[in-house]
């Protein structure tokens, strides 16, 4: 898998309630046909996946990718913060050997 494929994972929502509930409501919504025939850019990833491998103890990276204020509010124990706008910048910042995983 190369290193983008491998260094982004996608987590669509993880750990925080209010994100389960505002993704339900969008779920009901109807999902244009043009977006359902494309295939993902980069591997996806459950919350219950990700608890899965939090529980067995594997060597990932959580990153946070919302504001400051938003992670200050609230986040998921471990995650670092490095605001979507800084990803780019900050790529050196990203292991190599590990899977990282976006949320």
């Amino acid at each position: 898998m190369n290193f983008l494929k491998k260094l982004i994972i996608l987590v669509t929502c993880l750990l925080v309630p209010a994100w389960n509930l505002a993704l339900a409501q969008e779920a009901q919504k109807p999902v244009p046909p043009s977006v359902l025939e494309k295939e993902p850019e980069v591997p996806r990833i459950t919350p219950k996946q990700v608890m899965d491998l939090l529980y067995k103890g594997e060597d990932i990276m959580i990153v946070d990718v919302r504001s400051f204020a938003e992670y200050n509010a609230r986040r998921i124990i471990g995650a670092r913060s490095i605001p979507v706008n800084e990803i780019e910048a900050r790529i050196k910042e990203f292991p190599r050997d590990k899977d990282i995983i976006f949320y």
